[in-house]
């Protein structure tokens, strides 16, 4: 395959991402979750204590990964701090809080959306991160605009909150009802 044939399959690429994200972003409302949150921003504001001794932990860089310490213990993480966050965030290790209040996005209560629809909405937030990252790093490979790897970093730790909030939502709803969420998760509501 010649370099023109590659970089013209790379722009058809780019095309077909830039639909789809422009679909999630005006038609499924994604922009309503969007703040101007920054998770590369001193990420370690918004870690949560530890469901044991009650204290925010550190994180250490072994020079490989994070690692969450407190008082109590360590857990290990990401190579990255702004991923290190809502991981240790989603882990068993931390307190456990209100999905609504996750700093990352603006989220509605139980009481403004129904948290099944929510859920929804929360995988295709997930999948704008994801095609966004894609998308930035298809951009940098054509050298087709000055997209930084501070960028990508940020879309791929957007990725990872959403999975966080994906997660808690799921929680939520399990705990209200478990039959229902096995039924919706099948596809038979």
């Amino acid at each position: 395959m010649s370099k023109q044939n590659n970089f013209e399959i790379i722009k058809e690429k780019i095309q077909v991402i830039n639909f789809k994200i422009d679909f999630l972003y005006k038609k499924e409302g994604i922009k309503n979750f969007l703040t101007s949150f920054d998770p590369l921003n001193r990420p370690t504001k918004h870690l949560l204590p530890c469901n044991n001794c009650g204290k925010v932990p550190m994180l250490k860089y072994n020079g490989k990964i994070y690692i969450a310490a407190c008082n109590c213990r360590e857990f290990s993480l990401s190579r990255r701090k702004s991923i290190s966050v809502p991981q240790y965030n989603k882990s068993p290790m931390s307190i456990t809080i209100p999905y609504w209040i996750i700093p990352a996005f603006n989220i509605p209560t139980p009481e403004e959306m129904e948290p099944l629809i929510l859920y929804e909405k929360i995988k295709m937030l997930r999948k704008y991160f994801e095609l966004k990252t894609e998308l930035a790093i298809l951009r940098r490979k054509l050298k087709y605009t000055t997209t930084n790897l501070r960028h990508i970093n940020r879309l791929k730790a957007f990725t990872v909150w959403a999975m966080y909030l994906q997660g808690e939502v799921k929680r939520t709803i399990k705990s209200r009802s478990p039959r229902n969420f096995e039924t919706f998760q099948s596809g038979t509501i």
